[in-house]
């Protein structure tokens, strides 16, 4: 029926894509493929209709050439052999030729390092826009040829950015505490959230349709490059999933529980499901252990 449909598409969708990015870039792409962006990157446009590309710096390294096999090399040989007039060493030529890696993304772009050489950001070109400010109000909305529109009010404490694929994306900035509130919304998908506090505390918050809300906060709060993070689940009914960073998943059964005697644990690089505060038949309470 219509997933099949649907599949068919994607696989066609899919085809044509290998077709034209499977091989890395061996020419400088032109402005309207660098504007539509190119796999793997992302655009930046900046209040002045200024556009940046971006890629991840590990990206931009040229992939390691693999030497010829030894049939491609010995039919190179045979085809110079048998072509006259081309002197000796033509062969040769061809193989390494074959095997000359293309020039490095950095220089095809003509792009620079930023972000301590973790990002590589190259020029694109001007997108038309515009910037109107309110006399009275001085609230200011920019649009650009693109379809983006951005309002911003006189203290600059909100700011809704509303794109042409429906997704809407404001911050609030809270004069009482100083907290920072990025919201991410669009129709059909599931609402984030991130909070960022002036100390640099920061959490994540997803919301989902079915009334699950999805936790995510740094171990150190702080959320460096390569820490860990707590993860919490938890359903419209008050039941309460913690995937703890060091490997540790908590079951909470009642809502509003807390205590780590109210709960089942697993201790996955343990392999164990350890039940906890389960009624006997005399009454008592006892601990078991489940090894998977």
């Amino acid at each position: 029926g219509l997933a099949r449909h649907a599949l068919e598409i994607l696989k066609r969708l899919q085809m044509v894509y290998d077709e034209k990015y499977s091989t890395p870039l061996k020419a400088p792409p032109t402005e309207k493929q660098k504007l539509d962006g190119l796999p793997g990157h992302w655009v930046v446009i900046k209040p002045n209709g200024q556009a940046y590309g971006r890629v991840d710096a590990s990206l931009a390294e040229p992939a390691p050439v693999e030497a010829p096999s030894s049939p491609t090399t010995a039919a190179a040989a045979a085809e110079a052999e048998t072509q006259g007039g081309e002197g000796e060493g033509g062969g040769e030529a061809k193989v390494e030729e074959a095997a000359v890696p293309p020039p490095p993304l950095q220089e095809l772009l003509n792009g620079t390092l930023i972000e301590d050489g973790k990002t590589l950001e190259y020029e694109i070109g001007l997108v038309p826009a515009a910037m109107q400010e309110g006399l009275h109000t001085r609230h200011r909305t920019y649009t650009n040829a693109l379809g983006l529109t951005i309002y911003e009010d006189a203290a600059e404490t909100q700011k809704i950015s509303l794109h042409t694929d429906g997704t809407q994306l404001t911050r609030n900035v809270a004069e009482e505490t100083g907290y920072v509130y990025v919201d991410v919304w669009k129709e059909c998908y599931a609402h984030v959230r991130c909070q960022l506090a002036p100390t640099g505390e920061r959490k994540t918050l997803v919301h989902c349709s079915d009334g699950c809300v999805i936790e995510v906060t740094p171990e150190n709060g702080v959320g460096e490059e390569g820490s860990r993070v707590h993860t919490l689940l938890k359903d419209r009914h008050g039941l309460t999933i913690k995937a703890l960073p060091d490997g540790v998943v908590e079951v909470l059964s009642k809502e509003g529980s807390t205590e780590a005697d109210e709960h089942y644990t697993a201790l996955l690089p343990e392999g164990k499901l350890v039940l906890k505060n389960i009624e006997l038949d005399e009454g008592t309470e006892g601990e078991f252990a489940l090894t998977a």
